[in-house]
């Protein structure tokens, strides 16, 4: 296999990973949070294919050989299909790995920063 198909099957691995992600209204999941994907893709029509070519540029980017490639590409996938449904933009799930990742600590961060600012709220009372 040359690298030229390997990128392109990558890409599609990608972008159906992603489109899974942000098509999540054809799963039935309630009215609610169906018309908030409705309206995610309404807003955003490129965004799979957007995301999964940015992922495949990271991946590429930072890797050294076809084996290598290959295997980030699968782990990327996988990373991909396990993140929570986005109900909104932005949102944490949305985006490379790598964006992804940042995202999820920032907002981590804000939880624990949130937290502690209640309990020092509390405390001095």
């Amino acid at each position: 296999m040359d690298i030229l198909s390997a990128t392109d099957d990558s890409v599609r691995t990608l972008f159906t990973q992603y489109q899974k992600l942000v098509c999540a209204a054809i799963v039935p999941r309630g009215l609610q949070l169906t018309l908030q994907y409705a309206k995610i893709l309404k807003d955003n029509p490129t965004l799979a294919h957007e995301s999964a070519l940015a992922q495949e540029a990271d991946t590429s980017a930072s890797t050294n050989n076809l084996k290598a490639y290959k295997l980030a590409i699968h782990q990327a996938a996988v990373s991909i299909s396990r993140r929570p449904v986005p109900d909104r933009i932005p949102h944490s799930s949305i985006g490379t790995v790598r964006e992804s990742r940042a995202a999820q600590e920032a907002e981590a961060v804000a939880k624990v920063r949130e937290h502690a600012c209640l309990r020092y709220s509390i405390t001095t009372r």
